[in-house]
């Protein structure tokens, strides 16, 4: 993408007049220039009682730089993606998770039970890229309980190197979507028979001893996986054609008996149980993003990837001239448009936008903080959550937020201008990273000719 150096705020306008004909009067002064005073406003040029206090400027300039994030929050979805994909646009991403499981009843297995055979399945959703791409796994036993939240978190000291799995994922029931992995009986001779007391620990209903000695599962992408495509594995569906552990068994008495350990174990009040942490890796290095973490230099486009890969940082770098040029006065609206842009190598069927983006403000100390805007602060209804925006417009092809509240706020001298975080948000809860789903989207920066805008309408106040 090409930078441009050079951006000069320039403002726009309204004032409105009705003392005598209520007409609208229309005054726009645009002007630019290195050594010039960077927004200049002009109120003097009408007499003050001829104005009626109502502006509307929409010509600030908003900066735009890409991010890589330190991690997001990624404990406890029901749903994990998994697999490595390549984007021709932002690179390589490997989505791996661990979980716990639990016993799905308090059966006791009988006299002598003995393992036939072990399956692991995973039923899928959805994926992202090549659906004939099954990613090759290792799955290993966790020995540690799950304690990380963080989406890069190292797990290398928590799981056990030698994997239980003796097959590949493959394709067990393609029109119900499930992958079957065969395991390594001496698995299911560990679930059979414990060291700790069987019966004990399959009636105990708060499952406390089963957790102690079975602590859960890594499932990790092979370093030879190509990297064709991400699977989103649905924890969540249980019962016979689901996600979850299916052990086939006999003893003394019976034979060819089978017993399914869910991989999100519920209890009475189905309540969800079991910990598990999703995780990814990005390699951005063969990515099309240009000025990756920097603050200074800004490209024409900016780059918003789910999962971590990337976020945005949103500079308004005369946003303190602004305000001193309007003076005081009331905030009616603020509203940010981030204009979508469409990169020559992308399809949207096969990449899909982001339902909704996420903003935050940015702190003193650098740390992200919750804008006075999120509908957390607004009572958590739907209405709140509409005003607040977030969500592609695929008519206009762009994002909008409302930030009326954090605009104000900065006017009346409580919120300082640190900046916003953008980042792609959950679909529901616009205040979480999304954690769950790959999409991501190219916006424009303030330096492209469809340039990011905050358009403030306002009052002025005696």
């Amino acid at each position: 993408m090409v930078q441009n150096n050079f951006i000069f705020p320039v403002s726009k306008i309204f004032l409105v007049n009705f003392s005598k004909i209520f007409l609208v009067f229309l005054l726009i002064i645009i002007f630019s220039g290195c050594d010039e005073k960077p927004f200049k406003i002009g109120l003097d040029t009408l007499p003050e009682g001829d104005l009626i206090s109502v502006g509307y400027v929409d010509t600030i300039s908003v900066e735009a730089y890409t991010l890589e994030t330190t991690g997001i929050n990624s404990r406890n979805h029901k749903q994990s993606p998994l697999g490595r994909y390549t984007d021709p646009v932002f690179g390589e991403i490997t989505a791996e998770f661990i979980t716990e499981y639990g016993r799905s009843d308090s059966n006791l297995f009988g006299p002598n039970p003995q393992t036939d055979s072990i399956f692991l399945d995973l039923y899928y959703y959805d994926f992202m890229g090549d659906s004939t791409a099954i990613p090759k796994l290792n799955v290993y036993e966790l020995t540690q309980n799950i304690s990380d939240t963080i989406s890069n978190a190292d797990i290398s000291g928590i799981f056990n190197p030698v994997p239980i799995n003796i097959s590949d994922p493959y394709v067990f029931a393609d029109s119900l979507k499930i992958f079957r992995i065969r395991l390594d009986n001496a698995f299911g001779e560990k679930l059979l028979n414990p060291e700790i007391d069987r019966d004990s620990m399959y009636t105990d209903a708060s499952d406390t001893l089963f957790k102690s000695y079975y602590k859960g599962l890594y499932f990790s992408v092979k370093n030879e996986d190509a990297g064709g495509g991400l699977f989103y594995i649905n924890l969540a569906a249980i019962g016979t054609y689901g996600t979850n552990i299916r052990l086939y068994y006999h003893n003394d008495t019976i034979g060819g008996q089978d017993y399914i350990y869910n991989i999100l174990y519920k209890n009475s009040n189905d309540a969800i149980l079991d910990q598990r942490l999703n995780l990814f890796k990005f390699n951005h290095s063969t990515s099309q993003i240009g000025f990756l973490n920097d603050t200074v230099n800004q490209d024409s486009v900016v780059y918003l990837q789910s999962l971590g890969g990337t976020k945005v940082k949103l500079k308004i770098p005369y946003l303190y001239e602004v305000k001193e040029e309007i003076g005081n006065a009331s905030i009616l609206k603020a509203e940010l448009i981030l204009p979508i842009i469409k990169s020559d190598d992308e399809d949207l069927d096969s990449y899909p936008l982001p339902l909704k983006l996420g903003l935050r403000k940015i702190e003193a100390d650098g740390m992200e903080g919750i804008i006075q805007d999120d509908p957390y602060f607004l009572g958590g209804s739907t209405s709140a959550s509409n005003y607040f925006g977030g969500r592609v417009d695929g008519d206009t092809i762009q994002y909008s937020f409302n930030i009326g509240y954090y605009m104000q706020d900065f006017w009346n001298g409580n919120q300082d201008n640190y900046g916003l975080s953008l980042f792609v948000a959950e679909n529901t809860v616009p205040l979480i990273y999304n954690a769950v789903d790959a999409n991501r989207v190219l916006l424009s920066s303030g330096s492209h000719s469809n340039r990011i805008k905050l358009k403030i309408t306002y009052t002025l106040l005696p």
